[in-house]
């Protein structure tokens, strides 16, 4: 009787890495830049307002802390890296939506993973 809440704890901490691994995996970066070029937004809107799941985030990128800041207790300066993701399901449907009104000129990258 005293494994039964042992199992419990074991089932839900993998019911909870699954479903957080299947949500990762349901997305595909296709824009990886520090900075969001003015193309890119303009692309990234069309997409949404015609339907297609994307989204953009902010994505920190590891810096090395410079060592004269960590003795003085300083906090690491982080730069950030602007990345657009589309729904797996919709990567199709996204990529002939690009070559059909930017005539191929698309800033995303849609190679297979």
């Amino acid at each position: 009787m005293n494994g039964i809440p042992i199992v419990v704890a074991v089932a839900l901490v993998l019911g909870i890495g699954v479903v957080y691994w299947s949500k990762k995996r349901a997305w595909k970066a296709v824009y990886r830049r520090p900075e969001l070029t003015e193309q890119a937004s303009d692309q990234y809107a069309l997409l949404q307002d015609q339907g297609i799941r994307c989204r953009m985030r902010s994505v920190p990128i590891r810096t090395h802390m410079n060592a004269g800041v960590a003795m003085q207790g300083g906090a690491e300066a982080v730069e950030t890296m602007t990345v657009i993701e589309i729904h797996r399901n919709d990567l199709d449907a996204a990529q002939r939506l690009l070559e059909e009104r930017v005539q191929g000129q698309y800033e995303f990258m849609f190679e297979a993973s």
